[in-house]
């Protein structure tokens, strides 16, 4: 039996935290999911946190159980990025796999921070904007998560770095949706009384499912 090449799927920031928004859901869906799809193809998925220059392999199901402290890679393995990470410094980690042939690829949701920097934290695009600046010398090619996405992510790579992309692959993939994650069964009398005055007072309630950072422009919802 020939052993399968290895998907390393980067888990360094979900691994340290409980949300379950926005990425962090995406990337605990597409973990719960991949072990399944990858057993029709030639590649075995490892979670894998990108930490001090090493690649760790952990188990979320282990409650993050480091497996292999200092995973060797190959010019057979490849890295997914997946994970919000331009935070991290997960370059050393990447530097090290690309030195032994590892392919690099990115999942990028959107570029918000660098298209629209008025609407973002200052800091998160500073950061967005030097993530792209590594990026580009060890991705190799970057995934999105609409057709949309992949033209804007294109446009703003051959015009900031126009050498290196002509080296790099787009590609992108549907978001799908987990509408069965959690079922509730909620009684009338399990809702706090609170709540039920205000919408018995109020007619005019809006709900907004987000959160709460200057891109999402509830200036604007609330104006209207």
């Amino acid at each position: 039996m020939i052993d399968k090449k290895r998907l390393l799927i980067d888990c360094s920031f979900i691994s340290t935290t409980n949300l379950n928004t926005g990425i962090q859901r995406v990337v605990r869906k597409v973990i719960e999911n991949i072990y399944t799809i990858c057993q029709n193809s030639d590649y075995e998925p490892y979670e894998v946190v990108l930490q001090n220059n090493t690649i760790k392999h952990i188990s979320m199901d282990q409650n993050n159980k480091v497996i292999n402290e200092n995973i060797s890679t190959t010019k057979d393995d490849i890295i997914l990025l997946l994970d919000s990470t331009w935070h991290l410094d997960t370059w050393g980690s990447i530097e090290r796999a690309k030195a032994n042939g590892t392919k690099v690829i990115a999942v990028i949701y959107d570029i918000i921070p660098i298209s629209h920097p008025e609407f973002c934290d200052k800091n998160l695009v500073k950061l967005f904007k030097s993530w792209f600046d590594q990026a580009i010398d060890y991705v190799d090619g970057f995934i999105t998560i609409s057709y949309t996405v992949q033209k804007q992510l294109e446009d703003y790579l051959q015009k900031s770095y126009p050498k290196e992309v002509t080296q790099k692959r787009f590609d992108f993939f549907h978001l799908g949706a987990d509408f069965n994650y959690k079922k509730f069964d909620i009684h009338t009398s399990d809702v706090k009384k609170d709540l039920v005055s205000l919408y018995d007072k109020n007619k005019n309630i809006y709900l907004i499912v987000c959160t709460v950072e200057p891109r999402k422009n509830h200036k604007y919802l609330l104006d209207v």
